[in-house]
């Protein structure tokens, strides 16, 4: 089994990740060429200022947003699998409990409230 995730702009293969027979992870490559965003307001000044700490994470982390405007955090595993969603409207900060989480890897994403780009960070759970 193998997974790839696209770019948006141009469809091509970003990261890829295989499985062999038994199901553990085989492969991973990534590209280290930046995908090209178009700029919105939410995404220009979020690029840089969201901070998640600790790094790596142990029970709980912190994910402070530079601005309001954001209404959700989901925090994925590589695979795409959603293990905690949190409501984060009308709030700059958010502490994720991460307690009974696998050690690993995981993939936040912050959903704007007005559509616009995702704002996606990696975090570390030991």
């Amino acid at each position: 089994t193998s997974y790839s995730w696209l770019a948006k702009e141009t469809k091509l293969a970003v990261a890829e990740l295989s499985f062999d027979s038994i199901g553990n992870p085989k492969n991973f490559t990534w590209s280290s060429i930046p995908p090209i965003v178009a700029p919105t307001s939410i995404a220009d000044a979020s690029e840089t200022d969201v901070r998640i700490y600790p790094q790596p994470a142990h029970g709980m982390f912190t994910v402070e947003m530079p601005q309001q405007g954001f209404i959700t955090a989901e925090l994925m595993t590589l695979d795409g699998r959603t293990v905690r969603s949190e409501t984060i409207l009308d709030r700059d900060r958010l502490n994720v409990d991460i307690h009974g989480v696998a050690p690993g890897m995981y993939i936040l994403r912050l959903l704007p409230i007005n559509g616009s780009t995702v704002i996606t960070r990696k975090v570390i759970v030991q």
